[in-house]
């Protein structure tokens, strides 16, 4: 909830600075003060910078690893994230299972679609043999006056 609340604080900050280039300027240069007057919750300990990207300047940001935060992968999880091992496996099973499916909805749907067209042929058949009734009921009174 906290981390919706802050990204639409985050956009609010954006369009401001897009559009006040004093506000842009603080924001670059104290960006946890601009941010926490905005109502972002920022944690005492977090220093944050803030950097803009230009027409030819690009900032990638390189996540902490796991191992810096103090996590350790298991084995299983590394054949994982490798792509190999079990995981890969049952990916492989699950899209099996997935395109068995999406072919069973495309002949149901393929045949859905055909029931409804022999039910407007016959719903067409019906309004023409209609409407030849009605030109008739019509046509026969003025052929007999």
């Amino acid at each position: 909830m906290a981390s919706e609340r802050n990204q639409l604080i985050w956009g609010e900050i954006v369009a401001r600075a897009w559009r006040d280039q004093e506000y842009k300027q603080r924001l670059l240069d104290n960006p946890k003060e601009v941010l926490i007057e905005a109502g972002s919750s920022v944690p005492d300990e977090l220093e944050v910078r803030v950097v803009e990207n230009t027409s030819n300047v690009r900032y990638l940001v390189l996540p902490e690893s796991p191992a810096a935060a103090g996590q350790r992968l298991s084995e299983r999880s590394l054949d994982g994230v490798s792509g190999g091992g079990f995981e890969f496996a049952a990916t492989n099973t699950s899209i099996a299972a997935e395109s068995q499916v999406a072919e069973a909805a495309a002949v149901v749907t393929t045949e859905a679609a055909a029931a409804e067209t022999t039910e407007l042929a016959a719903v067409e058949t019906t309004v023409g043999a209609v409407a030849e009734s009605v030109a008739a009921i019509v046509i026969i009174p003025v052929l007999i006056s």
